[in-house]
């Protein structure tokens, strides 16, 4: 992963957000009307404190102290100094890395300063959001504020100001893979910063630039670039050495260099300054290491980076745009650690290792979901009330990107989504407020020993397989009620093809044998037949394994003397979960409350639409303009009519036609239900990590109704199992250390303990036949298990007669549950 590491570099260690330094910026023409003289004499004097508490290293001190100063520049009349002061807030909180609190700072700052039309304030506050998304992995929404910033007029009220926005530009667009037209703008703002002065400012561009060229493999390039960076440093005794040093020993490395490389990561260690995170030294000489076979040592970096990290995490804003990218970047640290770890624990046979890697791999996962979860008091608590205006504004804009699309639309569907973004910062930040410190957000649940709490949790017929796929290598722990190991597996290419070609021929109707067969010895070649009479597999994928309709691989009958073939549904009960640390004890209450959502009305044409609008049915050619033909599904009523029998509920409540619409579903959801069944289209969304939206009826305008990630994740839904019966519903890319995106996993973030879902389209005879046989499996298996019910009604298509029982019928459903 060595290219990827150094654009991680590159954005942390150079994004040049920037601190006021100049004292008071009161402008002259507001002194003639102060209501209160001597709270601007406060305001400076806080100021004053803030920028020696920030100097010092203090940075939560001088968070304080800013906002201090910024309530008495508001006192005094002085919008300038305010949102100056919260913009160096918002900079403190940005270099502890706190970057839920940086992001409420800077947005205040920023609105502060365009209310009152101060442009300098503005300018700033500007520049250090777009450099806080891209410390976030935001480089679509960094580029977008830097770009506007300078078309803008406060793009021109501060020259030292200009050059770093056109910094930040230059690093979104080689973050997004446009460095070609970055290059030169790296060039110019970098002549430019200096030119105003800003020598720590221009060493640390350099150096980021630097890194983009030692990415780009072009060492030479690099080598000059570096150079300049450092000759900076050391004339000027700056303070951006750790990140020039860092730098230059990842390119020594590349160079082949690697005593020389080895000094200087010691040598940038020993320079540590606050502004580049040491934990991201620890993670490139951690990397370096294990390139070059110095596994020990290797391990010990990863350790240590793991352990600064994490008090970061604490601070990842909860909207998952911004803090799972942000994530990723930090999971490559368990990745390094688990390599490292497991191929020593191998080596050596040593058993507290390989809990360890388990242990740091687990925790992974679960800071990508806990932020999410809804617990007591947790941000959804403290959403401010404008939230749910924004809301049905982003619900609006993505209706008509789906009806009309557009670049206006994806600009405007962007804006409101950084608007959601900074509401749910700002939500996240009352939160912590009401928090007994840092120490209660990182403690693990119930247990500091994350493998024995997993090992409670397995009962004896149980037993976990946990991924972990990587670019350099991949591994399986398997783990039982008993003991742990660790195997090694193939690296991510060889999987995402084997996984690839197994599904293709699957869905193309062709023999699976050859494929699965290969497939399955790659992922479970090395493990002991005892696993294979277990009842229960818990599956944790990584990857490309997201995509895997485990159900379908054939796997050898290792009960019988001659060696058939057997679909692995067969042997055992599958589910997914979305991280060990999260699972519970519990069950689907049965015969709970039912809620079924199906055949809703999705053309204006339809006749069932004058009860929504109280017009008549509009003619077919002035219908509802969806560009995306969603047409009407009829048979879904039956569906959830028949699966609301087979559940028994005591009052199902179905809704259909009219009734199924957002607001209706919602006001239903918060009935506590145990059972909700969305028997609808599944559309493709714009952004949101691949995932998908539920399609809804119409409202009164002609409005197409769409649910997706953001909407669901705010509910609250309790302990309900949801399923989703539409084409793709289980769609959303598989991000590292977060796993698959979209709807399922919004779902579980919403409170759901399970989520059925589908990974292609599905016949609806087939669909609406297995659904029954599940719920009728599920009022009667034991403990309300919704994995050995779908196990079922899997196998009872399997075992029939007619196209029911092909595999393209029934493994594309999966199941993603906490119990």
């Amino acid at each position: 992963m060595p290219g990827k590491s150094v654009t991680v570099g590159a954005i942390i260690g150079s994004t040049l957000m920037a601190l006021s330094l100049a004292g008071s910026y009161t402008n002259p023409a507001n002194l003639l009307k102060l209501p209160d003289p001597s709270s601007l004499a406060e305001a400076t004097r806080l100021h004053a404190l803030g920028k020696a508490a920030f100097t010092d290293g203090r940075y939560q001190d001088a968070r304080d102290i800013f906002h201090a100063a910024a309530s008495a520049a508001t006192r005094a009349g002085s919008p300038r100094d305010a949102a100056m002061n919260w913009s160096n807030a918002g900079f403190a909180a940005e270099t502890a890395m706190q970057y839920g609190p940086a992001l409420q700072d800077l947005s205040l700052a920023s609105d502060t300063a365009r209310t009152a039309g101060e442009m300098v304030p503005l300018i700033y506050a500007l520049n250090n959001l777009a450099s806080l998304y891209l410390q976030m992995g935001s480089p679509a929404d960094a580029l977008r504020i830097s770009r506007d910033a300078l078309a803008g007029r406060a793009g021109h009220a501060d020259a030292g100001m200009r050059a770093r926005l056109f910094y930040e530009e230059a690093q979104a667009l080689a973050t997004l893979g446009r460095f070609s037209e970055a290059e030169p703008i790296f060039r110019q703002s970098v002549a430019q910063i200096a030119e105003t002065g800003d020598l720590d400012g221009a060493a640390r561009g350099w150096a980021g630039l630097g890194a983009y060229y030692i990415d780009a493999a072009r060492y030479d390039d690099a080598e000059w670039a570096l150079s300049e960076s450092l000759r900076l440093v050391r004339t000027h005794h700056l303070k951006a050495a750790t990140y020039v040093l860092t730098n230059l020993a990842k390119l020594r490395g590349k160079q082949g260099d690697s005593a020389t490389a080895e000094r200087l990561f010691q040598e940038a260690i020993d320079a540590h300054e606050s502004l580049t995170p040491l934990w991201l030294v620890y993670y490139e000489r951690g990397a370096f290491r294990l390139e070059t076979g110095k596994i020990g040592p290797a391990l010990d970096d990863f350790r240590q980076a793991r352990r600064l990290a994490i008090r970061m995490r604490a601070y990842i804003v909860p909207a998952d745009q911004d803090r799972v990218t942000l994530e990723n970047r930090v999971s490559r640290i368990f990745e390094g650690l688990v390599d490292a770890g497991n191929r020593v624990a191998l080596a050596t046979g040593d058993k507290i290792l390989l809990a360890e890697t388990f242990d740091a791999a687990e925790q992974d996962r679960l800071w990508s979901l806990r932020a999410l979860v809804p617990e007591a008091n947790d941000w959804r608590s403290h959403l401010p009330s404008h939230y749910w205006e924004l809301l049905a504004r982003f619900q609006s804009s993505e209706r008509s990107l789906l009806e009309h699309p557009s670049p206006s639309g994806e600009r405007q569907n962007a804006e409101l989504q950084l608007e959601l973004q900074q509401a749910e910062a700002s939500a996240e930040a009352a939160t912590n407020a009401a928090r007994d410190g840092v120490a209660a957000t990182l403690k693990t649940p119930n247990d500091d020993r994350p493998s024995q709490r997993v090992r409670d949790m397995l009962d004896a017929d149980s037993v976990l397989f946990s991924f972990s796929i990587t670019d350099r290598s991949s591994w399986l722990w398997v783990v039982d009620k008993g003991q742990m190991k660790v195997y090694a597996l193939p690296p991510r290419a060889q999987i995402q093809r084997e996984v690839a070609d197994f599904t293709r021929a699957m869905q193309e109707g062709t023999d699976i044998l050859p494929t699965g067969q290969r497939l399955c010895q790659s992922l479970f070649g090395k493990i002991p037949a005892l696993a294979f009479t277990r009842r229960r597999w818990l599956l944790e994928p990584d990857g490309p394994l997201h995509d895997l309709p485990f159900a379908a691989l054939p796997v050898p009958d290792r009960r019988s003397s001659t060696v058939r073939p057997a679909f692995l549904i067969e042997r055992v009960a599958l589910q997914s979960i979305p991280g060990a640390l999260l699972m519970e004890k519990g069950s689907i209450q049965s015969g709970g409350p039912f809620i079924g959502i199906g055949d809703p009305v999705f053309n204006g044409a339809d006749a069932r639409y004058r009860s929504i609008s109280g017009k008549a049915a509009m003619p077919v050619a002035t219908a509802s303009p969806v560009a995306v033909a969603l047409p009407r599904l009829p048979n879904t009523s039956a569906e959830i009519e028949a699966c609301s029998t087979a559940w028994h509920p005591d009052s199902p409540q179905l809704l259909t036609g009219p009734a199924a619409n957002v607001g209706r579903v919602e006001l239903a959801l918060s009935g506590s239900p145990a059972i909700v069944h969305f028997a609808t289209h599944v559309v493709p969304a714009s952004g949101q990590f691949g995932s998908g939206l539920i399609a809804l009826s119409l409202d009164e305008h002609g409005a197409i109704g769409l649910m997706g990630p953001t909407d669901i994740a705010a509910q609250r839904i309790g302990g309900a199992l949801v399923v989703m019966n539409g084409c793709h519903s289980g769609r959303g890319e598989a991000l590292p250390g977060s796993g698959s995106m979209g709807l399922t996993r919004a779902w579980i973030a919403a409170g759901a303990r399970a989520v059925l879902a589908t990974r292609w389209d599905v016949p609806d005879d087939t669909a609406q036949s297995l659904m029954v046989n599940f719920y009728r499996a599920l009022r009667r298996s034991d403990g309300g298990s919704p994995a050995l019910a779908l196990r079922a009604a899997q196998l009872q298509a399997l075992h029939g007669h007619g196209p029911d029982a092909q595999p393209s019928r029934w493994a594309g459903y999966f199941l993603l549950s906490r119990i």
